[in-house]
């Protein structure tokens, strides 16, 4: 009885810690529909006519990529992996009765020799998740916050309670882009009333609120575009944070140098191959998230050792 009732306070437990994850994405909600409501009030107080209608629509469709691409990152989940990944109960059996990790190493290697997998941990093993009881694809990696393996991930962002993965990094990359579009419009277009308050320190009838928007543009900008860049550098190298941080280690029989296979195919990997549909929050992205195109070594560049 005492052993049922402690399984329901830490089930419980864990229901409720999940529902405060959902806290930054409320916020940053909240942040985007206020700076909706406050520059909307306050171009229809400065402006009329023509201009009016000329501010309104471009604010309204930058922010409405910014609300459609922020969405699409959120609900995109990952993909699930082939079943042929997955251990069956005979295998998983045969491997928890290993008496070494040699052993182990084995059962693992003779499992995945037909998987298309090309990288390998640092001792030579096969990429291998206890957790979910499965041969990781490349470029997977199991997170902890979402409690599973993630095809092609990239990190964990707590603003969105959801990996940056193969599911949604083109939507994610869209939204850092139209957000530093969106901060340096509303910057350019407030400028006046956050010029006023840093030169004299009064605001002379203009309203806080603009001001108060003009500023956090400033800094939400600056964040976003030191990110935004970074991401910029990550696509050209067809890298992911993880991958920045650890290099994969490909198997040595491969001869594979890396994922770099040159800025045009490295960019359609992500956005796919219809130049209409780059600029939309739909996803494009090539293949399933098992299988990379690689770049090898040429062979003057293969490594003696």
């Amino acid at each position: 009885m005492s052993n049922d009732t402690s399984d329901e306070d830490i089930s419980f437990f864990r229901q409720f810690i999940d529902y405060l994850k959902w806290i930054p994405v409320l916020m940053a909600t909240g942040i985007l529909i206020w700076a909706t409501v406050i520059y909307m009030i306050s171009i229809s107080q400065r402006t009329e006519g023509i201009i009016k209608i000329i501010f309104v629509t471009i604010f309204v469709t930058i922010f409405f990529m910014i609300y459609w691409s922020y969405l699409r990152v959120i609900c995109a989940r990952s993909t699930e992996i082939p079943e042929e990944f997955k251990l069956s109960p005979p295998i998983h059996k045969e491997l928890a009765e290993a008496k070494n990790m040699k052993q182990c190493h084995e059962i693992l290697k003779e499992f995945s020799k037909n998987l298309p997998i090309k990288c390998m941990n640092l001792n030579g093993s096969v990429r291998y998740c206890e957790k979910c009881k499965q041969v990781k694809p490349d470029r997977c990696h199991h997170c902890s916050s979402c409690k599973t393996c993630i095809l092609k991930m990239d990190h964990h962002c707590p603003w969105i309670n959801n990996c940056v993965s193969f599911a949604n990094y083109k939507f994610f990359f869209l939204f850092l882009t139209y957000l530093v579009i969106g901060c340096i419009y509303v910057i350019c277009t407030t400028f006046s009333e956050g010029y006023t308050l840093w030169k004299t320190g009064e605001l002379h009838g203009t309203s806080f609120q603009i001001v108060s928007l003009f500023f956090m543009a400033v800094l939400l900008g600056f964040s976003t575009i030191t990110l935004l860049v970074y991401h910029c550098y990550l696509l050209v190298k067809n890298e992911t944070t993880i991958e920045s941080m650890r290099k994969p280690v490909f198997r040595s029989d491969f001869n594979i140098k890396s994922y770099d296979i040159g800025f045009k195919q490295n960019f359609c990997e992500v956005f796919g191959n219809n130049p209409w549909l780059w600029c939309l929050p739909i996803f494009t992205t090539r293949g399933e998230g098992i299988d990379f195109p690689v770049e090898y070594f040429k062979s003057e560049e293969i490594p003696l050792v």
